[in-house]
C-alpha cells in the first residue's frame, strides 16, 4: 500500500512524509514494507528540499529586483 503519489505541493509532501515517518516509528511493518517506505521517504525529502531550495533561490531574486528599484529610486 503505498502512502503517497506524487505530491502537488510541498504541504502535501511533509504530511505524506509525517505518515511515514509514523508508520515506520511503529514498527509493525515487514521489512520489505519498511524499506519501500523509507525510499518513498527519501523521495518526499528530496522533494522538499528542493522545494525549499527553489522558494530561497525566488526570495533571493525577488529581493535583489527590489534592491535594484530602491537604488535606482
Amino acid at each position: 500500500m503505498a502512502i503517497t503519489m506524487k505530491p502537488k505541493t510541498y504541504e502535501e509532501a511533509i504530511t505524506a512524509l509525517e505518515k511515514i515517518v509514523a508508520r515506520l516509528e511503529n514498527g509493525d511493518t515487514n521489512l520489505d514494507e519498511a524499506l519501500r517506505l523509507f525510499q518513498e521517504g527519501a523521495e518526499l525529502a528530496a522533494y522538499c528540499g528542493k522545494a525549499l531550495d527553489d522558494a530561497e533561490q525566488k526570495i533571493r531574486t525577488l529581493s535583489q529586483v527590489q534592491d535594484g528599484e530602491e537604488s535606482e529610486s
